[in-house]
């Protein structure tokens, strides 16, 4: 990815998208800037739901083997 968003020129990245629904126009920096947001987002809330998992849900202390979720 890192290699890919170093090979786009300024042009590349300032060209508008055919996305008429918006004004104005996103740009291909604010689309991947969109997406990076997204991706953050959804990491966040995958790590949160991980946890909530790992140690026993909302009362972790009410687990019926509270060394088991951790």
């Amino acid at each position: 990815m890192k290699t890919y968003l170093n090979s786009l020129s300024a042009d590349e990245l300032a060209r508008e998208l055919d996305e008429p629904q918006y004004d104005p126009r996103p740009t291909v920096a604010v689309r991947l800037v969109s997406v990076l947001e997204y991706a953050m987002t959804t990491e966040g809330q995958i790590n949160y739901l991980e946890a909530y998992h790992r140690l026993g849900g909302w009362f972790p202390r009410e687990a019926k083997d509270p060394a088991s979720v951790r």
